[in-house]
């Protein structure tokens, strides 16, 4: 379910080329230092996650803040990486809550990193603690998703009786109330609500709770064929941000369409057995093994690489 998921996040950045620059004109392009030292990227120790030709890096930061003038906290934060020569696409996804070294900010979770600095120091936090060299971002925010749903006219959600009322208290307009639990069409500010619950369960299921979402958009973009891609690409790029320029989002994009790019898969990072919880002064954060975990997201970055 994830996969498809995910193939959408990437619909942001390639799906322009389709219509070429009447609708890249639309994403809003964030200018940022591009020098090894301002995107934290270490050459000299030769530790830092090797460039290969044919494979691009990309971050991709969702953030929960409703008005552009606002950094906000980046809830999802994925590293994607395209692979041209194995047709495939990896996502992988780092838990916003992992404690880690910010520049400028002491220990804090990853997440945090975009509400001090913006994409910026975002970067930088994922190239420093794991050796990475990506020095491109796409951002969306909560309006994205809401316009996505209300383009699509509504997705269906299963929703359970105990999520209900929760999902109830984010919701300022009372008319649209949920009043029943299973399967049913929720609109764009219902499905915020959903995604947006903190109070019920924790961050794996509230992640899963956004995969189930972003799965339910995808599907409905499918099921509506290419002919509404157009009006409903054009809907959502106002709320996009990128670094990319307009020619190498069009390069990106038919470079995937032209070789074929369909192959998905999907990683956690910390992964299993190498992260706890644990409570520092009342804060609750996920610590992990981070030498462990880089050795890891590298390992998965560049598997089908070191493979040819």
């Amino acid at each position: 379910m994830f996969k498809k998921a995910a193939l959408l996040v990437l619909l942001f950045i390639i799906i322009p080329s389709a219509f070429a620059y009447s609708l890249i004109n639309k994403i809003d392009h964030v200018r940022i230092n591009k020098t090894d030292k301002a995107l934290g990227i270490k050459t000299a120790d030769g530790t830092n996650l090797p460039k290969q030709e044919g494979i691009v890096n990309i971050a991709l930061f969702g953030l929960d803040r409703y008005q552009r003038a606002q950094n906000g906290r980046s809830d999802t934060i994925i590293i994607c990486t395209i692979d041209f020569a194995q047709q495939t696409i990896k996502m992988s996804s780092i838990m916003r809550d992992l404690i880690v070294p910010i520049e400028g900010h002491g220990e804090d979770k990853i997440n945090h990193a975009y509400a001090y600095g913006g994409p910026q120091l975002a970067l930088k936090t994922i190239n420093q603690n794991f050796n990475t060299s990506i020095s491109d971002f796409v951002t969306v925010d909560f309006r994205t998703l809401k316009e996505a749903v209300d383009a699509l006219g509504g997705i269906t959600i299963d929703v359970q009786d105990e999520e209900r009322e929760i999902i109830n208290d984010y919701m300022d307009d009372r008319s649209k109330y949920i009043t029943k639990s299973g399967k049913q069409l929720l609109d764009g500010e219902q499905v915020l609500a959903y995604v947006s619950n903190r109070k019920f369960d924790n961050d794996f299921v509230r992640i899963d709770r956004q995969k189930e979402v972003l799965a339910a958009v995808f599907n409905k973009v499918q099921k509506n064929g290419l002919t509404s891609l157009p009006n409903y690409v054009a809907r959502i790029l106002p709320y996009v941000e990128t670094s990319m320029t307009k020619t190498a989002i069009l390069n990106l994009g038919m470079s995937c369409f032209t070789q074929q790019v369909n192959i998905l898969e999907h990683e956690r990072f910390p992964q299993d057995g190498y992260w706890q919880n644990a409570n520092i002064a009342g804060v609750y954060y996920l610590q992990s093994d981070l030498a462990a975990t880089k050795q890891q997201l590298h390992d998965f970055i560049l598997s089908d690489a070191r493979a040819r």
